[in-house]
């Protein structure tokens, strides 16, 4: 008869917290970092309400604000540190930190206030490097790569990273890179229909080319493979959400504002379901 305990029982824990965040529009900021071990499942329920400030013009049009929750394993993040930590076990070397300043809202942008030490755990800023660089910006711009969040400039360090955004109708139809021979020579009575769809045409490759086929993911995928996001240590993507943060114009007292404000709110019930992960959840929006 042996005592050795062999297994350990599943038991469900209330992790539930408040978060608030003040943001700027355009910008990446983490909502909320949640630590997970292996085999961990996650049911979550992420309720919010958004508001934006009173502008001093009205919008043109709503706006959108998209939420993502990203897993980045720590392996991504330690490298061979965190081999030697598992190994090491309770006899191991403190994984490192990161130096931030020593003002309090600049470590914001990473869901969490800036201690008295003024060093915060890595892989709260380097996993949103790595969620940044893989998510949030044109793949011709360099990667963000500061090795600490005293690095940055006092917006980007408060309020996150400014968020490269695909086009749409509004911001349509070139990429700022795009040459400015690519026209369509035209004469006074006539347009050549085939020479429109090759310029659509090339147009469209361009994008295709410049946006989602310039990582080693997206180039498998086009040839029908598929990678594991350890294969380029990327952060996997698990859900992602978008919603309209509506506008509602008001008129403000002569004289003391301006003519008219806007402001705009929005609320959000998102659940999120996770498969067993073996480790840390972050959560961010992009608006």
């Amino acid at each position: 008869m042996s005592n050795i305990q062999t297994g350990a029982e599943r038991m469900p824990h209330d992790l539930s917290h408040l978060g608030f965040l003040a943001g700027q529009i355009g910008r990446l900021i983490t909502i909320s970092t949640t630590p997970v071990i292996a085999g961990d499942s996650f049911e979550m329920d992420a309720v919010g309400a958004l508001r934006l400030s009173p502008l001093r013009r009205g919008l043109a049009i709503d706006s959108t604000v998209d939420i993502f929750t990203f897993y980045v394993p720590h392996r991504h993040v330690y490298g061979e540190q965190w081999i030697k930590f598992m190994k090491d076990g309770v006899n191991a070397t403190p994984l490192p930190t990161v130096n931030t300043t020593g003002y309090i809202d600049h470590a914001a942008f990473l869901g969490t206030i800036n201690p008295d030490t003024n060093k915060i755990p890595k892989h709260l800023f380097q996993g949103y490097l790595n969620i940044y660089n893989n998510y949030f910006k044109a793949p011709w711009m360099p990667d963000r790569t500061e090795a600490n969040p005293n690095e940055l400039n006092q917006d980007d360090a408060r309020y996150g990273f400014r968020c490269c955004h695909l086009k749409n109708i509004w911001t349509a139809p070139l990429p700022p890179e795009t040459e400015l021979s690519r026209q369509m020579t035209t004469s006074t009575t006539s347009i050549d229909i085939m020479g429109l769809q090759a310029a659509y045409a090339n147009l469209h490759t361009d994008q295709e080319r410049d946006y989602f086929m310039q990582r080693y993911h997206d180039v498998i995928s086009s040839f029908g493979g598929k990678t594991s996001y350890d294969a380029d240590n990327r952060p996997l993507l698990v859900m992602r959400s978008n919603l309209w943060a509506s506008f509602l114009m008001i008129r403000g007292p002569p004289r003391s504002t301006p003519l008219y404000s806007s402001a705009a709110s929005a609320t959000y019930n998102r659940p999120v379901l996770t498969p067993e992960l073996p480790f840390a959840l972050q959560s961010s929006y992009a608006s």
